[in-house]
């Protein structure tokens, strides 16, 4: 596979996500889109194969897991019933490339979620992210939950809210694109994206680096800490360094209903949004979910989350229990 440097980063990110990662090179491979299918897609236990394809890559795709495209159309309906009219405006495509962040307001973040760049986060203290009827074909959808029964075990910590609705704008034709790897620093055990609207190539597709997870995994004070050893900082910046300048970033396509599982220590990104270049240019829709296994004693960190003070739109907690990573066990807490 031919590696091209052509998408360029930014020196800095105001993406609370990722606003603490070290500094990253100024130049990353190009992403390829994610077409391997298994034939059991739709099937929530897991074989061989795909346990191992897992463990290797970090994730596995669930084609059409959720049937429920109606209901993901009402989500759809909802973001765009409940935007500030006059920012980005659903009829109006070029109020969605016309610097919408720029009229985004700190009031606007704390009501309906951040907007940096193209990449708005549709979340809020004030419930967004834990509306039942979200929940119901996400986080909680009978489905997802085998899935991630059959990957974490029984019984599974029930899920009473999502991230958010991400939401991805197509870029200016004049900008370059930026994609913005980082790893997220919450304590989750796995994590899921659930394509909320037809999402084709170069249009935002959840975007991830394949083995980061196992690579990364040894750095952080406890296998689900959201905090990185001090100490090994440096270490860690010149490890995520490698794996942007020799390893493809995977996007991913998709229809509504469509899931991706991942392991939360993976690189990843929003992908960007290319579509102002085409005919149809569309905004992507995405809801990540965070799942553990319950039976543990959880707590909330005051300073990393989640909690009222940070990442309080993450479901999941700290667990008491958590060891400190070693080579092997990365698995210990999982039933694959």
């Amino acid at each position: 596979m031919e590696f091209r440097r052509l998408n360029r980063l930014p020196s800095s990110s105001t993406n609370e996500e990722y606003k603490d990662e070290p500094r990253l090179p100024p130049v990353i491979l190009d992403p390829v889109v994610f077409d391997q299918e298994f034939a059991n897609s739709r099937n929530t236990s897991l074989d061989g194969e795909e346990i191992a394809f897992f463990k290797r890559q970090g994730f596995i795709v669930k084609r059409g897991l959720i049937s429920e495209d109606s209901k993901f159309s009402e989500i759809v309906d909802y973001v765009w019933n409940t935007v500030p009219d006059g920012i980005i405006r659903r009829d109006v495509p070029a109020t969605w490339m016309d610097d919408p962040n720029e009229k985004w307001t700190p009031e606007h973040d704390q009501i309906y979620g951040p907007f940096h760049g193209a990449n708005w986060k549709f979340r809020s203290p004030h419930g967004y992210g834990t509306e039942p009827f979200i929940l119901e074909v996400t986080a909680q959808h009978p489905k997802v939950i085998d899935v991630v029964r059959s990957m974490i075990g029984h019984p599974v910590r029930k899920p009473t809210r999502v991230r958010g609705v991400y939401v991805v704008v197509p870029k200016p034709m004049e900008r370059e694109g930026r994609l913005g790897p980082h790893v997220d620093r919450a304590a989750a055990q796995l994590s899921a994206m659930v394509f909320v609207a037809p999402t084709p190539p170069r249009c935002g597709g959840f975007t991830i680096w394949p083995g980061s997870h196992v690579k990364v995994h040894p750095f952080f004070k406890t296998v689900y800490s959201a905090y990185v050893e001090e100490d090994r900082s440096n270490d860690f910046a010149e490890v995520q360094r490698e794996i942007l300048a020799t390893t493809n970033p995977v996007e991913f396509v998709g229809e509504p209903g469509d899931v991706v599982f991942w392991h939360p220590r993976l690189m990843h990104s929003a992908g960007v949004n290319y579509s102002a270049e085409t005919s149809k240019p569309r905004v992507r829709f995405v809801i990540p979910c965070d799942f553990q296994r319950d039976g543990f004693r959880y707590f909330d960190d005051d300073e990393a989350g989640p909690g009222e003070k940070a990442q309080w739109w993450v479901c999941t907690r700290h667990i008491e229990e958590d060891v400190r990573p070693t080579e092997d066990n990365m698995w210990d807490d999982w039933v694959v």
